[in-house]
């Protein structure tokens, strides 16, 4: 793709196996620790969350 010059910024359009390797690594493990969300009346493990409860989480924690 290059045909062995160095990566410029002109480059990132054309180097999609690039990006799709940054999406990815970013999608397992997001740069951010902790996220907040907003839900509609919904349940969640048995506790029922009204409009509105404002959730705290984070991606690193292990999923049961």
């Amino acid at each position: 793709m290059l045909a062995g010059a160095s990566a410029a910024y002109e480059h990132l359009p054309r180097l999609a196996f690039t990006t799709d390797v940054i999406t990815e690594a970013l999608r397992l493990y997001p740069p951010g620790w902790l996220f907040t969300r907003t839900v509609t009346d919904t349940e969640l493990g048995g506790h029922h969350l009204p409009v509105g409860t404002s959730l705290a989480f984070s991606p690193y924690l292990p999923m049961r």
